[in-house]
C-alpha cells in the first residue's frame, strides 16, 4: 500500500503533492534517499564514576530533526514553465516560518513543522530545460522532531450539578502527550495533573475568572502554562504547577475535572486571616459530595437557585468532605460559614445561573516519533 506525502508552503496559501497518489500534479517529486523522514533522532545520556564498571543511564535528549530531501521538478500539468514551478516550490520555504510535511497512511495523516536549515542546492550540472527536469535539495530542520497526530478535541460542560466529573482521554501515540486548556470566565475550575503511570492525584486550583477573562492552559515543560490576554503571569501566584503528561498507549483513562465550589477561595482565606489556598483535597471530596447533593435537585429549584440555598448545599458537601481530610484541614476552615459562602458567591457570580453551562475545552496534540504506526 501506498502513501502520500505533500508539502504545504508556510502561509498556507500553496501545498505540492510530492509523493503518491497525487505526485507531480505540480510539477515537484519527492526523489530517491530522503533523509530524516522516518524515526526521530534520540540522544541517550549515559554517566559513569570513577573505580565503576560500565555506565549507567540518566537520560535521554531528543534532538532538532534534520532533513535532507531531494525534489525533482518538472513543467507542472497547468501549463508552467520549470522555472516558475520551481520559483513557487522555493516560495514555500522560509528560515523564518515553518512549512508543514504531510504523510497520509492507513494510520491517518501526520505532519511534521519544519524550515530552512540552509539555502536548497540546485543542481545545475545540466540545462533543465535539456533534459526537462532540475533536481533540488532542501536541508531543512524541524525544532519539534515529532510528528503530530491529529488533535482530538473534547468540550465538558457545567450544568449546574456536575461539580465533580470526569472526561475520558486517550493517547495514542508513543511520545508523552500534554494537554490543552480552553477556560472561558466566569468560572474557577481545578484542572487534574494526574500521575497516571503510578496512580498519584495531582490538581491545580485556577485563579478565579471574571466574565470575558478566557485563558489557554498549555500543559507542556517549557512554555508559559497559562495565557490571559491583559493578563500576564496568569498563574504567578498559584503554588502548583502541571508536572505530569498522559503515557504513551494511554487507551483510555477518566480523567477527574472539578468545578471549583469555593471559587472565592482565595477572598475567604485572606478574610479568615488563614493561608490564601484551600487544600485541593478538601476542594475535590466537597465537590464529590456536592455532585451526589445536587442530583437530587430538581430542574424546577436549580432555575430557581439562589445564593444562599447553593451556599447551604456547599456547607453540607463541606461536612461530608471533613470526614475524609485530616484535622489540619478541618481546623483551617473551621471559621467558613454558610452565611460567608452564599455572601462571597454573590460577590463572585452576581446571578447564580450564570455558573451553569460553562463550557471547558480540552485539547489533546497526539505525538508519534515516525510518519506511520507506533500505536500500540
Amino acid at each position: 500500500m501506498t502513501y502520500d506525502v505533500s508539502i504545504t508552503s508556510w502561509d498556507g496559501e500553496k501545498t505540492f503533492h510530492v509523493y503518491g497518489t497525487k505526485e507531480g500534479d505540480e510539477g515537484v517529486y519527492l526523489l530517491q534517499e530522503p533523509v530524516g523522514l522516518l524515526d526521530a533522532d534520540i540522544k541517550p545520556v549515559w554517566q559513569s564514576t570513577t573505580n565503576s564498571v560500565g555506565a549507567r543511564p540518566i537520560s535521554v535528549d531528543y534532538p532538532p530533526r534534520d532533513l535532507t530531501l531531494p525534489f525533482g521538478v518538472v513543467d507542472d500539468a497547468l501549463g508552467a514553465s520549470w522555472r516558475a514551478t520551481e520559483d513557487a516550490f522555493r516560495q514555500s520555504f522560509s528560515e523564518l516560518h515553518d512549512s508543514t510535511i504531510s504523510v497520509t497512511t492507513e494510520y491517518g495523516t501526520r505532519i511534521l513543522k519544519c524550515r530552512l536549515f540552509d539555502k536548497p542546492n540546485v543542481d545545475n550540472k545540466e540545462d533543465p530545460a535539456t533534459r526537462g527536469i532540475v533536481k533540488c535539495i532542501y536541508t531543512l530542520r524541524a525544532g519539534n522532531p515529532m510528528w503530530q497526530g491529529e488533535k482530538k478535541e473534547l468540550t465538558w460542560t457545567f450544568t449546574g450539578r456536575n461539580f465533580y466529573d470526569t472526561i475520558t482521554v486517550s493517547n495514542p501515540g508513543d511520545r508523552p502527550l500534554w494537554p490543552q486548556w480552553v477556560l472561558q470566565g466566569a468560572t474557577s475550575v481545578v484542572l487534574p495533573d494526574i500521575d497516571i503511570e503510578h496512580n498519584k492525584n495531582h490538581y491545580v486550583t485556577m485563579p478565579f475568572q471574571m466574565p470575558g477573562q478566557n485563558v489557554l492552559v498549555d500543559t507542556r515543560p517549557g512554555v508559559e502554562e497559562a495565557v490571559c490576554a491583559g493578563h500576564p503571569m496568569w498563574l504567578a501566584t498559584v503554588p502548583d504547577h502541571f508536572l505530569y503528561p498522559i503515557p504513551p498507549h494511554t487507551e483510555s483513562y477518566e480523567l477527574p475535572i472539578i468545578m471549583n465550589p469555593f471559587p472565592f477561595a482565595d477572598d475567604i482565606m485572606a478574610s479568615l486571616g488563614l493561608p490564601t489556598r484551600i487544600d485541593h483535597r478538601l476542594i475535590v471530596e466537597t465537590a464529590k459530595a456536592l455532585s451526589g447533593i445536587m442530583d437530587g435537585v430538581s430542574d424546577t429549584e436549580l432555575a430557581q437557585l439562589t445564593e444562599n440555598t447553593l451556599a447551604g448545599y456547599i456547607m453540607q458537601g463541606l461536612e461530608t468532605a471533613k470526614t475524609f481530610v485530616d484535622n489540619v484541614v478541618v481546623e483551617a476552615v473551621a471559621a467558613i460559614t454558610a452565611a460567608t459562602i452564599g455572601q462571597l458567591l454573590k460577590a463572585t457570580y452576581n446571578v447564580i445561573p450564570s455558573m451553569q453551562n460553562q463550557q471547558v475545552g480540552l485539547v489533546l496534540p497526539v505525538e508519534y516519533s515516525r510518519p506511520w504506526g507506533m500505536e500500540a
